[in-house]
């Protein structure tokens, strides 16, 4: 599981709405300055993952790695073997 995170986590980093950790969530709120009638709302990202749809999130995932042109200074494996082992590691 560690080398996955390894090879798809700096994919991660391109995405603007991704919070790393709660020093950086407090980091992003100090420049929001919502109107008047704005509800700012986070939500328990554990909740969160038990809704999303297994099917959609690796065909996204694999279309990301795609497109990744640094993909194999990363990593030896194919694109086909890294979806092998994010399947499996989905499943268990």
């Amino acid at each position: 599981a560690q080398y996955l995170v390894q090879v798809i986590n700096p994919r991660q980093s391109s995405i603007s709405s991704s919070i790393k950790n709660s020093a950086d969530f407090v980091h992003r709120l100090k420049n929001v300055n919502p109107g008047l009638h704005c509800t700012l709302a986070s939500f328990d990202v554990c909740s969160l993952f038990t809704s999303v749809p297994i099917p959609g999130a690796l065909e996204s995932l694999r279309h990301k790695l795609t497109l990744d042109d640094a993909l194999s200074q990363r990593t030896q494996l194919g694109i086909d073997a890294i979806m092998e082992l994010v399947t499996q590691h989905t499943s268990s």
